[in-house]
C-alpha cells in the first residue's frame, strides 16, 4: 500500500480549462459567514469577514455557473466593504452589487428600490442589503475577469 504523502502514483487531476474572460454565464453567488459584525456600519448577522492581516473588511462571495458548457464551475471573489488603506475597496465592492443586482434597463423605480427607506438608520440598511443573500438568486454575469 502507498503511503499517504507518496504522490508518484496519483491518479491525474480532471483538466478543466479556464473560462474564457468576456463569458456570460448564469450564476448562483452565495455569501459565506465571516462572523464580524459592526453595526455602527450596517454589519450585521456576521455575514461580513474581517481580515487579520490588513484589518479590511469584505463578504466572501462564491458563484457556481448553473447552466451551459462551465455549469456547475465554482468561482470565488471577495466584495470590498472597507479597507484602513483608503475607501476604494469598499467603493468597488459597492459597484459590483449594484451592478449584479441592478436590471438590464434602469429606470426611477429600479434606481428607487437600491436606495434604503428615508429615515433608515445604517442598521435597517443591512436588512434591505439581506435580499443578496438567499442562494436560490441567479444573474448573468461576466466569468473570468
Amino acid at each position: 500500500m502507498t503511503a499517504w504523502n507518496d504522490f508518484n502514483d496519483a491518479q491525474q487531476q480532471q483538466s478543466f480549462d479556464l473560462i474564457p474572460k468576456g463569458t456570460l454565464a448564469k450564476v448562483r453567488m452565495t455569501l459565506k459567514p465571516g462572523g464580524f459584525d459592526d453595526p455602527a456600519q450596517g454589519w450585521t448577522g456576521g455575514w461580513a469577514t474581517r481580515s487579520f492581516e490588513s484589518g479590511s473588511v469584505y463578504l466572501a462571495a462564491e458563484f457556481v455557473v448553473l447552466e451551459g458548457e462551465y455549469a456547475r464551475r465554482k468561482l470565488w471573489s471577495n466584495i470590498g466593504l472597507h479597507s484602513p488603506k483608503g475607501p476604494a475597496w469598499g467603493q468597488m465592492g459597492r459597484s459590483f452589487v449594484r451592478s449584479s443586482t441592478a436590471p438590464a434597463t434602469s429606470t426611477p423605480r429600479t434606481t428607487a428600490r437600491r436606495r434604503p427607506p428615508r429615515g433608515a438608520s445604517r442598521a435597517s440598511m443591512s436588512s434591505t442589503a439581506s435580499s443578496l443573500r438567499p442562494a436560490s438568486t441567479s444573474r448573468r454575469t461576466a466569468a473570468g475577469n
